[in-house]
């Protein structure tokens, strides 16, 4: 059994977007409108409030990190405690959620509905040039985003499908084609959430309702293990330290008779990960 301790006793409404980078660990509070930075090394801690909901946070290839509100991409003057815009998405009764970038410093990001509407939002590609493109639309909750190690595939969550689909990505041209099915979870599971891939090439997915991270190889959509965590909605892990060999989970509250939801927290899954790549903008 994997054992599981506390990153910060922060606790988080919506915790995710998990971030490490250069021993500073990042992590986003949706309902709460905070980015928070803890300096893994001394455990200081920062919080920068955002004018509307963050959906995800990454790196900039010029410093610093950028992050995604409920209508564009910013990047955050962590110096200044404050934002400044570099792409607007028009997202009526929408915000923007999770998001990455691959190898060529592209911001994939989706969006979800505020209201709970099915199949109306849309996966993003942001350039370095601050460019909009649309890449997927039909979707519900966009959520977790991962590149196998060539490049050749982009592994994909929209939650309420419950699957992880696979596409063909062309890191080149930006594009993805050839969707299918990888991983179909299975209700009893808890609905998929955040991810991350390993150097092996399993998933590692944060289940909402389900208490747990579980470890898939997409190869053959098979579960191969689950680490369990003290709270009900697991939203995302992440690798880091300097090996990249820990994994820290971002959780929810949500007004749950649990003492440690909304917390953070961090393991050693027996594997590495890959460090994030950072937005060219």
């Amino acid at each position: 059994m994997i054992e599981v301790d506390q990153l910060s006793p922060l606790v988080c409404k919506l915790g995710e977007g998990p971030l490490f980078l250069d021993k500073l660990f990042y992590w986003i509070d949706i309902e709460g409108r905070q980015v928070h930075r803890l300096q893994t090394r001394t455990d200081e801690l920062h919080s920068f409030v955002t004018p509307s909901r963050p959906g995800c946070v990454v790196p900039r290839q010029s410093g610093g990190v950028v992050v995604a509100l409920e209508d564009g991409i910013y990047a955050l003057n962590e110096q200044a405690g404050r934002v400044e815009r570099l792409a607007q998405i028009h997202l009526p009764d929408q915000r923007l959620n999770d998001g990455k970038c691959d190898r060529a410093g592209r911001l994939w990001v989706g969006a979800m509905g505020l209201r709970g509407q099915k199949e109306q939002s849309r996966l993003y590609r942001v350039d370095p040039d601050c460019s909009v493109h649309v890449m997927l639309e039909g979707v519900t909750i966009s959520n977790g985003l991962a590149w196998t190690q060539d490049d050749k595939t982009l592994y994909y969550i929209d939650t309420p499908t419950g699957k992880i689909d696979a596409f063909d990505f062309d890191l080149a041209a930006g594009t993805i084609s050839n969707r299918r099915t990888a991983v179909t979870v299975d209700k009893s599971l808890g609905h998929p959430d955040g991810m991350t891939i390993d150097t092996q090439g399993l998933l590692w997915v944060g289940l909402w309702g389900g208490s747990a991270v579980a470890c898939f190889d997409p190869a053959s959509g098979t579960l191969l293990s689950k680490i369990a965590l003290p709270v009900t909605n697991v939203t995302c892990p992440t690798f880091g330290s300097a090996l990249l060999d820990h994994l820290y989970i971002t959780t929810a509250q949500f007004n749950e008779n649990e003492p440690d939801a909304g917390k953070t927290f961090v393991c050693r899954p027996g594997t590495t990960g890959f460090a994030p790549f950072a937005f060219g903008g």
